[in-house]
């Protein structure tokens, strides 16, 4: 049994290693703030946390790719954002965008053409001339969806981070737009390669057919054909050398969506080992993330269906999207370490105000912007980030975070979309959001549509000219042409009213006049029977009264009328200029003008040129 005395030596003692435990805590407690602070002092990171600083909570990046979308086309009336509800039409002045449907007919060209087509030197009022903009007598090009066709991309970009500013990084269509997406470089390829099947059995890096070929533009314009299979670093190969996990999910061979696996365009991933360890197929995504086991980096690309590209439904790919993202906020562990960055890979062929920045090849790039939603606890809320980013700032937030040297002096030199992210602040909490009923597939309607008609006459009243036309299934009408309004041959060749004719079938943009039923103002419209044509034939006859001839057409059957204005060059086969006087029954012409295809009338005439004469004089 203990003395009093040694009962009194052992609560000294436990009283004293109490304190001693406490007091060696605090000291460690403060040298690991101290190292702390003085590692992130060493590595450049943050020390504390503020705007603008990538910090330590997090432990997940997840790039989320998805297809084919301007930022006015989605985001173009969100409050705080630069966006645009209006475009330049032909007639050079502007336009309600039109309200975009669930569904398209067709993909909208954007090819590195129809970009260059739709910027239009900066100018960005073109889009209605690309190639698939008018489908069903609607300009899809020149539209924008409302919040309420796509509320949950708008409940993202409200409760967390929208960056306006974000830029693809080529002038042209997704696959050179996804190698950036990868790797902060393209190999200077603005085009993607051809398609020679289906969506289902398309392949386009390295599994591609040998003949597949790719354009390759140079700065000074200068193209030429390659192979789509390189072999540069990438950021997969940063991650793989200092040993941090990563996987790229995606779509299988064989599979819809296969061709936007870009790592298949890598050589050394596609045919090493990293394709079966580290490139895992998509459904797998969501799974990692409800069971914790997401890697550091993540890049996850969809099936087509569900991608958002047109035709496909947006409201599917919207559903799509909001089971991924809900998958990583139901689970608590993985939402509160994770940065989930939403964009879209290229413009699809919509309109978007901005003109792009030059970039360092500004033959290719930057391309048009695309939305952008940095969604994280640590998202600056209801922000709109005017920053100006590109996919290669994905990488370079990767870069910054795990302290990885840059790739290419192009994700060395961008913005880390930090600006749209405040550690300082309280972590969000999850936003777990319902999928939607989608609608059916509907047929287009549109705010600037007008039925198709059919030309009664042609009308002046003073300086004010109309055209008088049935429309389909509605009846008579009258089309008011304003001093600005257009007329056009099929595409857009330029034509005047006296080129067209009765008869012709019309699609007419423009809006109801509110004051006179029945009347339609219109912005611009095309003569659905009239084109730019070239034909050769031998003169049969010739009225000099009303400069008109008649010609046999060589090389298809019928003959040709062709209307000769005073305007028409006409040379002869040595160059010399001609007088319509000159030509004589049994001439081998070749005419140049808008050939009205339903009545075989050169309407209008730029150039005649007479080969030689067999035989024959001039007639009436």
């Amino acid at each position: 049994m203990l003395t009093d005395r040694a009962m009194s030596s052992l609560s000294f003692l436990r009283t004293m290693s109490v304190r001693w435990v406490v007091a060696w805590l605090l000291w460690a407690l403060i040298c690991a703030a101290v190292a702390l602070r003085l590692y992130f002092a060493s590595t450049g990171g943050p020390a504390p946390c503020r705007i603008g600083q990538i910090c330590a909570p997090i432990q997940h990046v997840v790039i989320m790719d998805k297809e084919n979308r301007s930022f006015d086309s989605m985001f173009g009336t969100f409050p705080g954002a630069d966006g645009s509800r209006t475009f330049i039409g032909p007639d050079g002045l502007k336009h309600p965008l039109t309200h975009q449907i669930d569904y398209l007919f067709n993909d909208v060209v954007h090819t590195p053409e129809a970009t260059h087509l739709a910027r239009d030197g900066g100018k960005m009022d073109k889009f209605w001339h690309i190639p698939g903009a008018i489908q069903n007598g609607a300009d899809m090009a020149d539209s924008q969806f409302y919040q309420s066709d796509i509320p949950n991309y708008w409940a993202y970009a409200k409760r967390f981070t929208l960056d306006d500013r974000f830029f693809s990084n080529i002038l042209g269509p997704s696959f050179p737009n996804h190698l950036y997406s990868v790797s902060g470089q393209g190999a200077n390829i603005d085009s993607n390669p051809p398609m020679y099947g289906s969506w289902e059995s398309e392949r386009w890096g390295c599994d591609a057919p040998s003949r597949t070929r790719v354009e390759q533009r140079a700065g000074n314009g200068a193209t030429r054909q390659v192979y789509p299979c390189f072999n540069y670093q990438t950021l997969a190969d940063e991650l793989d050398a200092q040993r941090i996990s990563w996987k790229y999910y995606a779509p299988a061979q064989n599979q819809s969506g296969y061709v936007w696996s870009t790592l298949d365009a890598i050589r050394h991933i596609r045919f090493g080992a990293d394709w079966q360890t580290h490139v895992v197929h998509h459904t797998k995504f969501a799974t990692d993330a409800l069971a914790g086991k997401l890697p550091k980096v993540s890049w996850l690309v969809e099936p087509g269906p569900v991608s958002d590209h047109p035709p496909a439904s947006i409201c599917a790919g919207e559903n799509w999207t909001v089971r991924q993202i809900n998958a990583i906020m139901r689970n608590p562990q993985e939402w509160a370490h994770t940065i989930i960055i939403l964009t879209w890979d290229d413009f699809g062929g919509f309109y978007d105000h901005v003109n792009p920045p030059a970039g360092r090849n500004a033959q290719i790039g930057y391309g048009f912007r695309v939305p952008a939603i940095i969604i994280s606890p640590y998202s600056r809320p209801g922000f709109v980030d005017h920053t100006t980013y590109s996919f290669s700032s994905m990488l370079k937030l990767v870069e910054r975070w795990l302290h990885l040297p840059p790739l290419t002096r192009l994700d060395g030199r961008s913005h880390d979309l930090s600006n749209s992210l405040d550690f300082s602040r309280k972590p969000a909490p999850p936003l777990l959001l319902r999928q939607r009923q989608c609608p059916n597939q509907v047929s287009l309607a549109s705010s600037n549509r007008i039925p198709l008609a059919t030309l009664t006459s042609v009308q002046s009243n003073g300086n004010q000219r109309t055209l008088a036309v049935n429309l389909n299934l509605t009846g008579p009408a009258t089309f008011a042409l304003a001093p600005t309004t257009k007329l056009f041959a099929t595409p857009w060749a330029p034509i005047t009213p006296a080129e067209l004719i009765a008869g012709d079938s019309l699609r007419a943009f423009g809006q109801p006049d509110s004051r006179t039923g029945g009347v339609y103002d219109l912005w611009y419209v095309r003569d659905l029977d009239e084109k730019r044509a070239v034909s050769r034939g031998t003169v049969t006859s010739i009225d000099q009264v009303h400069d008109r001839m008649v010609l046999r057409q060589t090389y298809a059957s019928g003959t040709v009328t062709v209307n000769v204005g005073p305007h028409a060059a006409i040379t002869g086969s040595n160059g010399a200029p001609l007088s319509f006087t000159n030509i004589a029954v049994g001439a081998d012409m070749v005419v140049h003008g808008i050939l009205n295809t339903r009545t075989s009338t050169y309407v209008d005439v730029q150039t005649l040129f007479q080969r030689n004469v067999t035989t024959g004089r001039a007639g009436t």
